[in-house]
């Protein structure tokens, strides 16, 4: 075999590596695949609570606000925020958030939540934001 020049590879060198490239891809997808397809998951929800956090904190300002110059009516004050709509709107928060209400509760001899009537002194409010919800409870 005098004078043949081997340049490259041989056919079953690029099969074996095309081989063990497979293999390895296919544990790579196995163990990885979920985590890479949801990675921006968390992303999405750290948007979502701190908008949340944002909207909850104006609201809280200006129930303190209400309270410490002693004009809050909390009927009125909730009942101007119990819709996402309400929340959303530019004379308000300006968010983005899905869902929002406003509830008057009390708690019975257990302790545990009951409906109340609207004149209650205690109201639950809700806000979500898509997987996100946020509670709070305001009293008069």
């Amino acid at each position: 075999m005098k004078g043949f020049n081997q340049n490259g590879f041989s056919l079953l060198e690029v099969i074996v590596t095309l081989v063990l490239v497979a293999i390895v891809g296919a544990m790579v997808v196995s163990f990885m695949g979920t985590q890479v397809t949801q990675s921006g998951r968390s992303v999405t929800w750290m948007k979502e609570e701190f908008e949340l956090s944002q909207v909850m904190e104006r609201m809280l300002a200006d129930y303190r606000e209400e309270l410490n110059d002693e004009t809050l009516v909390l009927a009125t004050f909730v009942g101007d925020r119990d819709t996402a709509e309400e929340i959303n709107a530019p004379t308000m928060y300006e968010s983005s958030i899905d869902y929002a209400e406003a509830t008057p509760i009390a708690f019975d001899a257990d302790n545990k939540e009951i409906p109340a009537a609207e004149t209650s002194t205690i109201w639950k409010v809700t806000l979500k934001k898509g997987d996100q919800t946020l509670i709070t409870i305001f009293t008069e």
